[in-house]
């Protein structure tokens, strides 16, 4: 059994879902780099960066049942 024969016999959407979640995920690597921003050249305090950040959190730990449940609708609809 080789993992890596297996793998390119994965179908297409499985290949598409594993590129856009890879995509998220390198897009969550700015967050870190975002709070900095916000402190050095924006002038915001630490406490105020992180609240704002915090605020991004919850919007998308919000979001995201609410996107699952679009797509999900979106795609019995096809």
């Amino acid at each position: 059994m080789n993992a890596w024969r297996d793998l390119r016999q994965l179908p297409r959407g499985a290949w598409l879902v594993a590129l856009a979640s890879l995509v998220n995920r390198l897009g969550s690597m700015v967050v870190p780099f975002l709070a900095l921003y916000l402190v050095r050249e924006r002038g915001y305090s630490p406490a105020e960066a992180g609240g704002l950040l915090s605020v991004y959190g919850l919007a998308a730990v919000v979001t995201g049942p609410l996107a699952g449940r679009l797509v999900t609708a979106s795609g019995r609809s096809a």
